[in-house]
């Protein structure tokens, strides 16, 4: 029997050496954060009002690491001819008792979160192409594995930094310490800015209205 990988999603995981994880943690404290859900549900957890964060110039040694990995991954595994573009970044809080909604991400390429400090735990999860539940029950397994399994979870480390498809659901795991937990998500697009090949004007002027409206870049 062949056993072919289709559409795979991938997950690239680097640790960054160069990267004073301290000093962001310290940094990522002093910033104004609102709460995601505006204190309605139990979820504990905030966003930065910044948009941008990687682009204060605290955070470049951070943002020049983070934009390595991309090229790494978009030049030896993805291999696109098409540079890839920072084009927002943000830092969330997790309170104790504090966790993360499953989302992705809209209207980006690739996605990423980088960990300061240790002990989270990220949860990826493919019900959307597995198993469909609302119309039958999920079967019965004699084991979790490779081929059957529908979440996955990893620990994470100081100077951790994760990166998939934007499309990938995915959600900050139950904040089981005594302390706030600190990270930065952050999108990749493909860095047009124009140069289109065999496209309608029209689609193009689309396109870049999109773009500008969304990142404003």
């Amino acid at each position: 029997m062949d056993v072919i990988t289709m559409f795979p999603q991938p997950l690239f995981v680097e640790r960054f050496s160069e990267v004073d994880n301290n000093l962001v943690s310290k940094e990522l404290k002093k910033l104004d954060y609102y709460s995601i859900d505006n204190n309605t549900t139990i979820i504990k957890s905030s966003k930065s009002k910044t948009n941008n964060l990687l682009d204060m110039p605290q955070f470049k040694t951070l943002w020049m690491a983070i934009q390595a990995m991309g090229n790494k991954v978009n030049h030896n595994y993805i291999q696109s001819t098409t540079e890839l573009e920072l084009v927002e970044s943000w830092a969330t809080k997790t309170e104790p008792g504090g966790v993360g909604d499953v989302h992705y991400h809209t209207s980006t390429f690739l996605s990423g979160v980088y960990y300061p400090g240790e002990g989270a735990k990220i949860v990826f999860s493919n019900k959307r192409y597995a198993f469909d539940t609302n119309q039958h029950p999920e079967p019965e397994f004699k084991t979790r594995n490779t081929w059957n399994s529908t979440d996955w979870s990893i620990d994470t480390h100081h100077n951790f930094c994760l990166l998939f498809y934007s499309t990938t659901d995915h959600q900050l795991a139950y904040n089981d310490s005594k302390d706030d937990r600190y990270s930065i998500a952050f999108n990749f697009v493909p860095a047009y800015k124009g140069k289109f090949n065999d496209v309608s004007k029209d689609k193009i002027e689309s396109i870049e209205k999109r773009r500008k409206t969304i990142y404003g870049v």
